[in-house]
């Protein structure tokens, strides 16, 4: 493995947390079962978020870069290397936020902070790209030869 780096999103984990909390502490003030039962389950979704939203994952490995969210990487991404096109810092618009999502300028994958590389990747007929949020874009830059 040639680079592997994972950046914390505080507020994002933070944010979902304090909406779990709240979600949690409101089922107590509902008296009727089904009212109750959605609560704790809308709770527990929020804290099941919150754990796989708590981090990204950058990894780059012989033949390909990885990026996952979360402790377990049940939302994982990948291009290999040899797709690579180009790559370049870029910052996000504070429109276009955190988390996973599509903008005008391709896919975003963020937790924390505006910094970000912009990959141009091709498949062979058509050129695509996407945005990796990172808190050290230059390095990851380096890492990938770019």
């Amino acid at each position: 493995m040639k680079y592997k780096h994972t950046q914390i999103g505080w507020v994002i984990m933070i944010v979902l947390l304090l909406v779990t909390f709240g979600i949690f502490a409101s089922s107590f003030f509902v008296d009727e079962a089904f009212g109750k039962n959605i609560l704790m389950a809308g709770g527990l979704l929020f804290l099941v978020l919150s754990g796989m939203f708590s981090t990204l994952t950058v990894e780059i490995t012989q033949y390909e870069l990885k990026w996952y969210f979360g402790p377990i990487p049940l939302i994982k991404r990948s291009i290999e290397l040899s797709d690579i096109l180009s790559v370049k810092k870029t910052k996000t618009k504070i429109i276009e936020g955190w988390g996973i999502h599509y903008t005008r300028r391709g896919w975003l994958y963020n937790v924390s902070g505006r910094d970000a590389i912009l990959i141009t990747k091709s498949d062979g007929t058509t050129a695509t790209t996407a945005m990796i949020g990172t808190d050290e874009p230059e390095t990851l830059i380096k890492m990938l030869g770019h």
